[in-house]
């Protein structure tokens, strides 16, 4: 039973359940067996929440430093890409390339044949 002002703010919040003075026994276990669900229920709504709210957080801290570390990173990497390095490289592939041209050659004839 709502009480008072309580009655034209039904659907906005929290209501009070009270039992009626003229309430007969029945009415009465009722009633205390329905604020004993809602408290239980309350309470396993407010531990799930105290469980998942950190964890949440922690998802979202832990999401946005790792997109911003890649980015870092990337930035980092393409930014410092020395060019000189790659040139080096293919010019170092270039002078051995005939001699290891010369190995492989030397390999597949002496590996005997495959039956």
């Amino acid at each position: 039973m709502l009480v008072g002002r309580e009655r034209g703010r039904a659907r906005a919040g929290a209501q009070t359940l009270r039992v009626p003075v003229s309430a007969t026994e029945q009415e009465e276990v009722q009633v205390e067996v329905t604020r004993l669900l809602v408290e239980g229920y309350f309470g396993l709504v407010r531990a799930s929440l105290q469980d998942a709210v950190p964890k949440a957080v922690m998802h979202f801290l832990v999401m946005r430093v790792q997109r911003g570390l890649q980015q870092h990173l990337i930035r980092t990497l393409y930014r410092r890409a020395p060019a000189g390095r790659a040139r080096r490289l293919r010019s170092r592939a270039a002078c051995t390339r005939p001699a290891m041209h010369e190995r492989l050659i030397r390999v597949l004839l002496l590996r005997p044949p495959q039956a």
